[in-house]
């Protein structure tokens, strides 16, 4: 098992592994109504990926913190090559949201490990919740997780 880390307001801490905030807001890697759970290979690139996002100060209180375990024969890597090359615009573009979506659908892999933006030398994983062995995953409790500023 790989261990990953996802990191939601406590209010989605129920949801967070339905995929349905990916559904109705599309990221980097996916497009609109596509489920998809986002997580990165640390606690610190899940605290950055999650930082940056943020529109003040106020947003930081109430957070949950959730160790996923993934089967590692069930996660694609996917080096920056294979990758669209505007992967990385500050604005996802229709092909990275593309890419992701096209693997989504497919259902060839649980995860997929895509090298993060925000740290180029780290891995995010997706996470596919319609992918049959998404059931295997192993979701840890929800911990408080706050912030020192």
């Amino acid at each position: 098992m790989l261990n990953v880390y996802r990191i939601v307001q406590k209010p989605f801490a129920k949801s967070a592994f339905t995929g349905a905030g990916s559904r109705h807001y599309p990221g980097r890697w996916n497009s609109a109504g596509t489920p998809m759970v986002y997580t990165s290979g640390s606690v610190a690139l899940a605290t950055l990926e999650m930082l940056v996002h943020l529109n003040s100060e106020v947003d930081l209180f109430e957070y949950r913190l959730f160790r996923v375990g993934v089967p590692t024969d069930s996660i694609e890597i996917v080096t920056p090559k294979k990758l669209p090359n505007s992967w990385k615009q500050d604005n996802p573009t229709g092909a990275a949201q593309e890419f992701g979506t096209i693997w989504a659908l497919s259902t060839r892999s649980l995860a997929l490990c895509v090298p993060s933006v925000v740290v180029p030398h780290d891995f995010n994983y997706l996470l596919n919740p319609t992918h049959a062995d998404f059931a295997f995953i192993e979701i840890g409790r929800p911990e408080k997780y706050t912030f020192d500023l």
